[in-house]
């Protein structure tokens, strides 16, 4: 019985550490200049591992656009809205602590910057 008690602890702590906790956004920086606004992402995605890194890059820009990330709230009020996002993301706090990046990844648009990548993707 101690035995399966453990077994079934275990198995629901690994769920809840892949499944369960809802990604981090660490920090931002901002580059803008009068041609071009820059934002620049650290974000956790508080997985044991990451199985599907586009589909999880997709879902980090979609909670960027709806700044839907609950530890920071994103600002486009003062400059607009970003013309390039790049992102690094972090599997847990254990690889961020040990500078140990799951992937980077960066969403533009082409050249000329004629609106912004929020309202036309």
């Amino acid at each position: 019985m101690k035995k399966i008690l453990i077994i079934v602890t275990c198995l629901l702590t690994i769920l809840y550490l892949q499944f369960g906790a809802s990604p981090t956004l660490n920090q931002s920086t901002i580059n803008h200049t009068a041609d071009h606004y820059e934002l620049h992402l650290i974000v956790t995605a508080n997985k044991l591992c990451i199985l599907n890194r586009e589909k999880v890059a997709e879902l980090f820009v979609q909670k960027t656009f709806r700044n839907d990330f609950k530890d920071m709230h994103l600002s486009y009020d003062v400059h607009g809205y970003p013309d390039k996002i790049f992102m690094t993301v972090y599997s847990n706090y254990i690889t961020k602590f040990l500078d140990i990046p799951a992937f980077s990844f960066r969403y533009t648009q082409e050249l000329p910057y004629q609106y912004n990548i929020i309202e036309n993707p």
